[in-house]
Protein backbone atom coordinates (compact mmCIF):
# COMPACT_ATOMS: atom_id res chain seq x y z
CA UNK A 1 0.00 0.00 0.00
CA UNK A 2 1.20 3.53 -0.71
CA UNK A 3 -0.83 6.11 1.54
CA UNK A 4 -3.97 3.60 1.44
CA UNK A 5 -3.61 2.68 -2.42
CA UNK A 6 -3.32 -0.96 -3.15
CA UNK A 7 -0.38 -1.13 -5.49
CA UNK A 8 2.06 -4.12 -6.34
CA UNK A 9 5.54 -2.84 -7.59
CA UNK A 10 5.98 -6.02 -9.98
CA UNK A 11 2.82 -6.90 -11.39
CA UNK A 12 2.55 -6.93 -14.81
CA UNK A 13 -0.77 -4.81 -15.44
CA UNK A 14 0.18 -2.20 -12.41
CA UNK A 15 -0.06 1.50 -13.64
CA UNK A 16 3.01 1.73 -12.38
CA UNK A 17 4.65 -1.19 -14.61
CA UNK A 18 2.72 0.05 -17.79
CA UNK A 19 4.24 3.92 -17.14
CA UNK A 20 7.65 2.84 -16.27
CA UNK A 21 7.19 0.89 -19.73
CA UNK A 22 6.49 4.33 -21.49
CA UNK A 23 9.69 5.60 -20.16
CA UNK A 24 12.25 6.17 -23.12
CA UNK A 25 15.03 6.08 -20.87
CA UNK A 26 15.96 3.21 -18.45
CA UNK A 27 17.99 4.42 -15.47
CA UNK A 28 15.38 5.90 -12.38
CA UNK A 29 16.33 6.21 -8.56
CA UNK A 30 13.65 5.25 -6.74
CA UNK A 31 13.56 5.66 -3.22
CA UNK A 32 11.47 3.84 -0.59
CA UNK A 33 10.79 5.95 2.79
CA UNK A 34 8.94 4.12 5.33
CA UNK A 35 7.16 6.07 8.19
CA UNK A 36 7.79 4.89 11.11
CA UNK A 37 10.07 2.56 12.90
CA UNK A 38 11.42 -0.10 10.92
CA UNK A 39 13.31 -2.76 13.59
CA UNK A 40 16.20 -3.37 10.98
CA UNK A 41 17.02 -6.10 13.49
CA UNK A 42 14.16 -7.89 13.00
CA UNK A 43 13.87 -8.02 8.98
CA UNK A 44 17.23 -9.17 8.87
CA UNK A 45 18.75 -10.64 11.88
CA UNK A 46 22.50 -11.23 12.92
CA UNK A 47 23.12 -15.12 12.02
CA UNK A 48 26.70 -15.61 13.31
CA UNK A 49 25.52 -13.45 16.46
CA UNK A 50 21.62 -14.77 17.15
CA UNK A 51 22.41 -15.66 20.82
CA UNK A 52 23.03 -12.06 21.64
CA UNK A 53 20.38 -10.87 19.38
CA UNK A 54 17.41 -13.13 20.82
CA UNK A 55 19.09 -12.54 24.64
CA UNK A 56 18.27 -8.47 23.88
CA UNK A 57 14.67 -9.38 22.44
CA UNK A 58 13.37 -12.89 23.56
CA UNK A 59 9.95 -11.15 23.36
CA UNK A 60 10.10 -10.50 19.83
CA UNK A 61 13.04 -11.76 18.01
CA UNK A 62 12.44 -14.07 14.79
CA UNK A 63 12.91 -17.58 16.20
CA UNK A 64 15.69 -19.84 14.98
CA UNK A 65 13.88 -22.73 14.61
CA UNK A 66 10.02 -23.22 14.02
CA UNK A 67 7.73 -23.01 11.30
CA UNK A 68 8.29 -19.10 11.92
CA UNK A 69 12.15 -19.02 11.42
CA UNK A 70 14.45 -17.24 9.55
CA UNK A 71 15.64 -17.73 5.89
CA UNK A 72 19.26 -17.40 5.35
CA UNK A 73 19.19 -14.76 2.83
CA UNK A 74 22.39 -15.37 1.50
CA UNK A 75 24.07 -18.74 2.49
CA UNK A 76 27.23 -17.94 0.15
CA UNK A 77 28.38 -14.95 1.96
CA UNK A 78 30.65 -15.55 5.17
CA UNK A 79 29.03 -16.59 8.35
CA UNK A 80 29.64 -12.69 9.83
CA UNK A 81 27.64 -11.56 6.66
CA UNK A 82 25.11 -14.15 6.57
CA UNK A 83 21.50 -12.50 8.12
CA UNK A 84 18.82 -14.10 8.54
CA UNK A 85 15.30 -12.62 6.80
CA UNK A 86 11.73 -12.81 8.03
CA UNK A 87 9.48 -14.93 6.48
CA UNK A 88 7.06 -12.26 5.56
CA UNK A 89 9.80 -10.32 3.12
CA UNK A 90 10.13 -13.88 0.59
CA UNK A 91 9.00 -11.50 -2.25
CA UNK A 92 12.64 -9.79 -1.18
CA UNK A 93 14.81 -12.61 -1.28
CA UNK A 94 13.62 -13.54 -4.54
CA UNK A 95 15.13 -10.16 -5.91
CA UNK A 96 17.68 -10.41 -4.23
CA UNK A 97 18.37 -14.21 -5.66
CA UNK A 98 17.88 -12.29 -9.11
CA UNK A 99 20.49 -9.44 -8.20
CA UNK A 100 17.74 -6.78 -8.69
CA UNK A 101 18.02 -5.90 -4.71
CA UNK A 102 20.91 -5.23 -2.60
CA UNK A 103 20.98 -4.43 1.31
CA UNK A 104 22.96 -1.86 2.99
CA UNK A 105 23.47 -2.58 6.65
CA UNK A 106 24.74 -0.52 9.65
CA UNK A 107 23.69 2.79 8.85
CA UNK A 108 23.30 4.75 12.14
CA UNK A 109 23.83 8.05 12.80
CA UNK A 110 26.85 9.58 14.78
CA UNK A 111 25.42 11.47 18.24
CA UNK A 112 22.06 9.64 17.62
CA UNK A 113 19.17 11.47 20.30
CA UNK A 114 16.68 9.18 19.83
CA UNK A 115 14.16 11.65 17.77
CA UNK A 116 12.25 10.05 15.03
CA UNK A 117 12.12 13.50 13.51
CA UNK A 118 15.38 14.67 13.61
CA UNK A 119 16.39 11.35 12.29
CA UNK A 120 14.13 12.07 9.47
CA UNK A 121 15.13 16.01 8.96
CA UNK A 122 19.07 14.63 9.01
CA UNK A 123 18.55 11.84 6.52
CA UNK A 124 16.28 14.07 4.31
CA UNK A 125 18.90 16.83 4.75
CA UNK A 126 21.97 14.51 4.04
CA UNK A 127 24.20 16.09 6.66
CA UNK A 128 25.75 15.84 10.32
CA UNK A 129 23.97 15.26 13.21
CA UNK A 130 24.72 19.03 14.76
CA UNK A 131 23.87 20.39 10.82
CA UNK A 132 20.79 22.12 9.62
CA UNK A 133 20.45 22.72 6.39
CA UNK A 134 17.47 24.66 4.50
CA UNK A 135 18.01 22.29 1.40
CA UNK A 136 17.52 18.10 0.98
CA UNK A 137 20.22 16.14 -0.46
CA UNK A 138 18.05 15.22 -3.33
CA UNK A 139 17.27 19.22 -3.99
CA UNK A 140 21.30 20.16 -3.59
CA UNK A 141 21.43 17.43 -6.52
CA UNK A 142 18.57 18.37 -8.81
CA UNK A 143 19.84 22.11 -8.05
CA UNK A 144 23.50 21.27 -9.36
CA UNK A 145 22.08 18.90 -12.23
CA UNK A 146 19.01 21.73 -13.64
CA UNK A 147 20.34 25.05 -12.95
CA UNK A 148 17.78 27.70 -12.97
CA UNK A 149 14.64 25.88 -11.88
CA UNK A 150 11.58 26.31 -11.66
CA UNK A 151 11.78 29.18 -13.87
CA UNK A 152 13.16 27.79 -17.05
CA UNK A 153 11.35 24.60 -16.21
CA UNK A 154 9.62 22.53 -17.58
CA UNK A 155 10.62 23.44 -21.12
CA UNK A 156 10.60 21.37 -24.77
CA UNK A 157 13.77 19.89 -23.40
CA UNK A 158 11.97 19.10 -20.24
CA UNK A 159 8.57 18.04 -20.71
CA UNK A 160 8.84 15.86 -17.08
CA UNK A 161 8.95 16.64 -13.42
CA UNK A 162 12.33 16.51 -12.05
CA UNK A 163 10.64 14.12 -9.62
CA UNK A 164 7.73 12.66 -8.03
CA UNK A 165 6.28 12.20 -4.58
CA UNK A 166 3.61 9.67 -3.64
CA UNK A 167 1.71 11.01 -0.49
CA UNK A 168 0.07 14.48 0.29
CA UNK A 169 3.18 16.71 0.79
CA UNK A 170 6.65 16.81 -0.60
CA UNK A 171 9.75 16.05 1.99
CA UNK A 172 12.41 17.76 2.68
CA UNK A 173 14.73 15.57 0.99
CA UNK A 174 13.41 17.47 -2.50
CA UNK A 175 13.61 21.13 -1.20
CA UNK A 176 16.03 22.96 -3.25
CA UNK A 177 18.57 26.02 -1.85
CA UNK A 178 15.70 28.35 -2.70
CA UNK A 179 13.16 26.60 -1.00
CA UNK A 180 11.45 25.41 -3.49
CA UNK A 181 10.28 21.46 -3.55
CA UNK A 182 12.25 19.75 -7.07
CA UNK A 183 9.29 17.12 -6.53
CA UNK A 184 6.05 16.48 -7.55
CA UNK A 185 3.30 15.55 -4.92
CA UNK A 186 0.91 13.27 -5.94
CA UNK A 187 -1.34 10.98 -3.92
CA UNK A 188 -2.84 8.75 -6.05
CA UNK A 189 -0.34 7.13 -9.30
CA UNK A 190 -3.43 5.89 -11.10
CA UNK A 191 -5.22 9.84 -10.89
CA UNK A 192 -1.70 11.13 -12.63
CA UNK A 193 -1.93 12.11 -15.60
CA UNK A 194 1.08 13.47 -18.62
CA UNK A 195 0.06 16.75 -20.11
CA UNK A 196 0.81 17.70 -23.67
Amino acid sequence: MLNSIPIQAMARNSELHRLAASVLVDKALVLVQLHGGNDGLNMLAPIDQYASYYNMRPNIAIPETSNRSYLNLDPTLPVQDQVGEHLVMLDLKALYDKARVNIVQSVALENINFSHFRSRDIWFMGGDYDEYKDAGWMGRYLDHVFPGYPDDYLNPGMTDPLAVETGPSVSLAFHTGKGIPASLSINNPNSFTILS
